[in-house]
């Protein structure tokens, strides 16, 4: 831990274990409620295409648009998961996602 010396008393100290500066958080995606699909849209779809480019190192424009080509890397995914590779992100793959996550 730094400490600047300001001439002004420090309120914000916390006691902070060594567990908390080593140990990552778990992240979960919020990958939503319905089965996204091809076309789909929106907030859960921008935290599938995260989830890929965290996992995978895609780099996928990160647009909140489900199109074909990242149809084509959810089957793969699935696929390597064993999972049905049929490119639908529903509850099942969801939580094999949410598994995975470090």
């Amino acid at each position: 831990l730094f400490s600047i010396t300001t001439g002004l008393p420090c309120t914000s100290h916390q006691n902070i274990t060594t567990d908390q500066l080593t140990t990552p958080t778990k992240t979960n995606y919020n990958f939503g409620t319905t089965t996204l699909k091809l076309g789909s849209k929106g907030n859960a779809v921008k935290e599938l295409q995260r989830f890929l480019n965290n996992t995978m190192n895609l780099g996928l424009v990160v647009d909140g648009k489900l199109g074909p080509k990242t149809i084509v890397v959810i089957k793969k995914w699935q696929k390597s998961h064993g999972l049905i590779a049929d490119g639908l992100v529903g509850a099942k793959t969801k939580l094999k996602m949410n598994a995975e996550v470090k």
